[in-house]
């Protein structure tokens, strides 16, 4: 599997992708075997290239932002309390030593 290497990653990251990405969609993915140290920001109705389809309502510069504001969320972790409030905007439960 080509996603094998995310099983085991000791580092904190963030993969930012798009709901309908053909590489990996939102409903393949959950079923993927990810460390628990990986976060998904996913982008609505977003294809790998984080473009909606014109008749969702989505607009791809959103999708841009909604990703440039998940990565300064990330990048911004220096405490326990800023893991928490990470974890809880994005529903997520990301473990990182801070």
């Amino acid at each position: 599997l080509r996603t094998r290497h995310l099983e085991n990653m000791k580092i904190p990251t963030l993969i930012c992708q798009g709901e309908r990405d053909n590489l990996g969609n939102k409903l393949e993915v959950q079923d993927y075997a990810l460390a628990s140290t990986i976060d998904i920001c996913w982008l609505e109705k977003g294809n790998h290239d984080f473009v909606p389809p014109r008749s969702s309502g989505i607009d791809f510069n959103y999708n841009v932002q909604k990703a440039i504001e998940a990565f300064n969320d990330f990048a911004a972790i220096e405490t326990q309390d800023d893991l928490d409030s990470f974890n809880k905007r994005y529903n997520v439960e990301l473990v990182v030593n801070v």
